[in-house]
């Protein structure tokens, strides 16, 4: 008989194992190739979703400097249309080639660079039938402004005709008058009372200057983020002033290639801005925390445009012209850089347990089809096979299982998830393809056809040296990082901790539970119990604990313990920053609010409480030792402590109850409540409060935050307004807060709020709560724990069965020859519990201890203040969530206890060797 058929043979027999390993090294191929690009997926969009509501202004990187300072790039005078696009295109080139020197990533986000050029504004004769008193236009220029605008009355503008040496020289009077064709915005030209074909009279030094309307066009596309520094060409500049009546500025466009013939007749100054639009899209792609070191070090520095010499009588040589660029995007992608960062730090935090898990089952599996074809293999090298050769067939069955499933793994993945990765993304699933292989080949060979525990002896201790001192290394390395320090890309031994803490809780679990066992075996053997005489006798000769199969159970029920505890500290983190920010299901700010309106809100539908907040700054405080500055908020003391009813404890309000009856405080002083920062104990003498008029206080107490109206961070001081009521009634209150009714509809009664107070700026709290949860990057995060604790719960509890089902054979034995001397059923459910349960519950008790630990220890370390605020959370244990993770491990331990005793064991005929 051939060696491939003999290993066809042996892997029929055992299909249902083969099976099993197959479908687990193709789901942990599909993973390991799947979360990857998933993750970059879900940080790409957070880019996206943060910076898509920053303003171009904002967004784009833009600098504005002289006419005057970017002619020296092209010194020549411009006279004829072919002089003015001689200078333009010197300007682009240099622009362009700035842009070429910057590197990738900033370079792939920046777009083609935008020029414009505008002067001030010139006054100009009212039109008629206008209401406008103060009518300007400004001469602007654009090369491309013709893709952008399309014209609704006349023809573009022509270049001004312009002869320098026109004049003779006799002096400004002598100068010849000056026309100069332009364009407007149609809606500017009807705000202005103007029309096509007008001619405008303005005021100049050198001229009489006339601006002749040669046509009007409409914006072709109102949301182009050009129009975003350019709005005046999109829509007419209106000011409204009670004491000067209306301004109106309209952008009057000039032919382009005459602009600088025109700046050079008219010797009017004239800004250029300059801009490289910013695609977000294109963002999406890089490394935000590159890119904002990119964009602060080309804001931080004076960049030179420089162009090359040649032509128009300008001279030889390179010219150049410094100009600094501006952007606040660097910011906004700070903030995305640390959120997308904390995001991976989890992520590989939770991933790395359950994949530990996974190798652990797989490992398992494989050594079940190993322990299967023991007798067979000790036959066949007794027979005289080659141990090498043996050990190449091993290998070899090992790959043919793993690799193909691997490669199935790999392909799934990819097709779903569309591009083929590099081979970073296909060495995963090679490595998952090989592990097979190197289980059959990691144990010697069978010489006999009973096994010997190998795990306990000489190796296996200097095995648990070497793990418990890597241990207490990431330990202290664990506890010497600061409270939210590690950001960024982490720290490799922080990322491996987890895993490592897992390692070494399972071989103490190892060298303990042989020593319970005895324990238990000396006490049992004692009683009148035959099932717990043998089933501890059977715990201690044989078993089921093996370093791979406590490994598994250890990091499964920690991982488990771990993702609860994250991810109820992201959401209360979350939950936290809201109820800071928002302080009330509603709030509203902007307009005065008297107390009429007040009683009207409070009357409306849905509201079960409102309250008013009025804000004076600067107040002093001064005591004995310091005086220091300080914001005054003014409340009606139980209105606001009914608003803030419903927020929770963690939020860690401000205990605004205290001011309630304090009455007039000690000796008339007005009761106070005030910031930490403000360094003031509740009791101190001598502290005065100063709004214009200085009053004696009392400091009743201190509270973190005031919700919905001031930060832990802020320097702030609370008082009943009836307290101050001469500072109450100057101060009018802009800030209302409201609680709705349960049930209630928060946009509707949002709507009928303002319909009371005027138009105001609104803040629901259930819109903003689904906006903080519903980011790309907490959605990964919130899919990524919730499916550690479901993959690390069914990995361990294949684990189980995967034991179970090695020690099956073996345990038919042995019930077979018990029934065959009368025991009953009942004491042989018994004895296949003592099988399984108490090792089971010393690793799930041990790896529960060690969840919560690792829990305090590593969230403590990662920054997670992108999430929750300005405030490092500290991590929040939820009671049911944790209750419910050691009733379901409770279950998988009785179901993999009962699961040999549902079938009836076959009793082995007498040419079975038991």
């Amino acid at each position: 008989m051939t060696w491939w058929r003999l290993s066809r043979r042996a892997l029929a027999d055992q299909r249902g194992a083969v099976a099993l390993v197959v479908l687990v090294i193709t789901v942990l191929s599909l993973a390991v190739t799947a979360l990857p690009r998933i993750e970059a997926t879900a940080r790409a969009d957070q880019v996206r979703h943060r910076l898509a509501d920053v303003s171009p202004q904002l967004r784009d990187l833009s600098a504005v400097t002289s006419a005057d300072a970017l002619s020296a790039l092209d010194p020549s005078l411009p006279v004829t249309p072919e002089d003015n696009r001689r200078r333009w295109a010197a300007i682009a080139e240099s622009f362009e080639a700035t842009r070429t020197e910057v590197s990738p990533p900033l370079r792939d986000a920046l777009g083609a660079g935008e020029v414009t050029a505008t002067t001030d504004g010139y006054a100009i004769p009212l039109g008629p039938g206008s209401d406008v008193r103060l009518p300007t236009l400004s001469l602007a220029a654009d090369q491309r402004i013709a893709e952008r605008v399309e014209m609704v009355d006349g023809a573009p503008p022509a270049p001004v005709s312009w002869d320098p040496a026109a004049g003779g020289g006799g002096g400004a009077e002598e100068l010849p008058d000056l026309e100069i064709e332009v364009m407007l915005l149609d809606a500017s030209a009807d705000r202005l009372g103007l029309a096509t074909g007008d001619r405008i009279t303005v005021g100049n030094l050198y001229h009489d200057l006339t601006l002749v309307l040669s046509g009007t066009y409409r914006v072709l596309d109102p949301d182009d983020g050009y129009w975003a520094h350019e709005t005046n060409g999109a829509q007419p500049r209106v000011v409204e002033d009670l004491n000067l009546g209306t301004a109106v500025n309209g952008r009057a466009y000039v032919a382009s290639d005459g602009w600088w013939s025109t700046l050079a007749a008219l010797g009017q100054p004239a800004q250029v801005s300059l801009w490289y639009p910013v695609d977000v899209a294109a963002i999406r792609g890089g490394d935000p925390a590159l890119l904002a070191a990119q964009l602060r070090g080309l804001t931080a520095q004076q960049v030179e445009l420089t162009a090359s010499g040649g032509g128009g009588g300008g001279g030889g040589g390179e010219r150049s012209v410094s100009i600094g660029f501006a952007s606040e995007l660097a910011v906004r992608v700070d903030a995305v850089a640390g959120e997308n960062a904390a995001a991976s730090n989890i992520v590989a935090l939770v991933v790395v347990g359950p994949l530990g898990v996974a190798v652990a089952v797989l490992a398992l599996l494989t050594q079940l089809l190993l322990e299967r074809r023991r007798p067979a293999l000790a036959i066949v090298r007794a027979r005289g096979a080659s141990p090498a050769r043996l050990r190449t067939v091993l290998g070899l069955e090992g790959l043919l299982l793993g690799l193909p499933a691997a490669a199935v793994g790999w392909g799934v993945a990819t097709s779903l998830l569309g591009t083929s990765p590099g081979w970073r993304g296909w060495l995963p699933a090679v490595v998952l393809g090989v592990v097979p292989a190197v289980v059959l080949l990691s144990p010697p060979l069978p010489t006999g056809l009973r096994g010997r525990r190998r795990d306990l002896a000489v190796g296996g201790l200097a095995r648990d040296v070497v793990v418990l001192a890597a241990a207490g290394l990431v330990l202290s390395q664990v506890l010497s990082v600061a409270p939210g320090a590690v950001a960024g890309t982490g720290d490799p031994l922080l990322v491996v901790a987890p895993l490592v803490l897992a390692l070494a809780v399972t071989v103490l679990v190892l060298r303990l539970y042989p020593w319970l066992a005895r324990a238990a075996h000396t006490v049992l053997r004692r009683g009148r119990s035959l099932t717990g005489f043998l089933g501890s006798a059977r715990a201690v000769r044989d078993p089921g604990a093996t370093l791979t199969s406590v490994l598994a159970v250890v990091v499964g029920v920690s991982v488990a313990v771990f993702s609860v505890v994250t991810l109820a500290t992201l959401r209360e983190g979350v939950e936290r920053t809201v109820w800071v920010t928002s302080g009330s299901d509603l709030r509203i700010s902007g307009p005065r609010i008297d107390a009429a309106q007040l009683e009207q809100v409070r009357s409306l539908d849905g509201v079960a409480a409102a309250a008013t907040v009025a804000t004076v700054s600067p107040a002093i405080l001064s005591s004995p030792s310091a005086s220091v500055r300080a914001t005054l908020h003014l409340v009606d003391g139980a209105a606001y402590a009914d608003v803030l009813a419903d927020v929770p404890p963690s939020v860690g309000a401000a205990p605004v109850a205290d001011l309630l009856g304090d009455g007039g405080g000690a000796g008339g002083a007005v009761p106070l409540m005030v910031s930490p920062r403000l360094d003031l104990a509740p009791g101190a003498d001598g502290v005065r409060l100063s709004t214009g008029e200085s009053v004696d206080v009392r400091v009743v107490a201190s509270g973190n935050v005031l919700p919905g109206v001031a930060d832990a961070g802020a320097t702030w001081v609370l008082a009943d307004a009836a307290a101050l009521p001469d500072v109450a009634a100057s101060t009018p209150a802009r800030l209302l807060l409201v609680r709705l009714v349960p049930g209630a509809d928060g946009d509707a009664v949002a709507e009928a709020v303002v319909g009371v107070v005027g138009p105001a700026g609104v803040e629901n709290a259930a819109a903003a709560r689904e906006a903080a949860t519903g980011t790309p990057v907490l959605r990964l995060l919130t899919g990524t724990l919730a499916g550690s604790v479901v993959a690390a719960a069914l990995l361990a509890l294949g684990s189980l069965v995967a034991v179970q089902a090695a020690a099956a054979p073996r345990r038919a034995r042995m019930l077979a020859t018990l029934r065959l001397l009368g025991l009953r059923r009942s004491a042989q459910r018994s004895l296949a519990w003592w099988d399984l349960t108490p090792w089971v519950v010393l690793g799930a008790t041990a790896a529960y201890g060690l969840g919560l630990v690792t829990s305090h220890l590593l969230l403590r370390t990662l920054d997670l203040r992108a999430f929750t605020g300005a405030d490092q959370p500290q991590p929040v244990l939820p009671p049911v969530a944790l209750a419910a993770t050691a009733v379901g491990v409770l279950l998988a331990v009785v179901a993999c206890s009962i699961l040999p005793t549902i079938r009836r064991a076959r009793t082995p005929t007498a040419q079975e060797d038991p």
